[in-house]
């Protein structure tokens, strides 16, 4: 929701208010079904496979270059991820941590083992660099009071090629987070102002929002 706020204030107010109005795109299925994957056969590559090919046969109507898509990210997390995992960690880790009387922060990290955090991306185009994520941040905070420990690292997976990329905490970066703008989005919440400000940030774009902001949905 924090990303989406940043993005554009009426995407965080669907997602708030009416997510059931959200349209997923073919790459969000994908995605989806790869984290499913991974999540239920972590380390048993023909049955993530098998179960990637079934879903998206049923889902995405056999379509072979998204088929072959979801089994390259799956190949590369058995090849470069598969390793750092071990069999005491948890998958889909929720949290729900106090920051006010009355608010949370909530969320759900993918991967939870021998401290370290991972998040499974299959963007095609991974970022260099996620230190100003609002994700990874979040996570970085999460951790700390889930486990009164800091991290070993939090990182983002790519998995269309393989790159573990680390979260580089940064306490100028956090600070502007939870100091300004966590505040200013409880604001917009409360008042209920939801402006249309990501038709000038280019967040119109596959947003999965878009035909019901549009088309008269609310």
């Amino acid at each position: 929701m924090l990303d989406d706020f940043l993005s554009c204030s009426r995407k965080a107010y669907y997602r708030l208010n009416k997510p059931e109005l959200a349209v997923q795109n073919k790459e969000m299925v994908i995605g989806e079904i790869v984290h499913s994957a991974i999540e239920k056969y972590w380390e048993l590559i023909p049955a993530a496979c098998f179960y990637a090919i079934g879903e998206i046969k049923s889902r995405v109507d056999g379509d072979k270059t998204s088929e072959n898509f979801a089994l390259n990210c799956i190949h590369n997390y058995f090849e470069h991820f598969r390793k750092h995992l071990t069999y005491d960690g948890k998958a889909e880790v929720k949290f729900k941590i106090p920051l006010e009387k009355d608010v949370f922060i909530v969320g759900k990290m993918d991967r939870v083992d021998a401290g370290n955090v991972f998040d499974w991306k299959t963007a095609r185009t991974p970022p260099t660099n996620i230190s100003n994520s609002v994700q990874f941040a979040v996570y970085n905070w999460a951790y700390k009071r889930l486990y009164n420990a800091t991290p070993s690292g939090v990182y983002y997976a790519a998995l269309t090629n393989g790159k573990l990329i680390r979260y580089m905490e940064t306490p100028a970066a956090e600070s502007i987070l939870f100091d300004e703008v966590i505040p200013q989005a409880l604001k917009a919440i409360r008042g209920r102002d939801y402006p249309r400000n990501g038709l000038f940030r280019k967040a119109c774009f596959r947003c999965s929002y878009l035909e019901a902001c549009t088309g008269g949905g609310g």
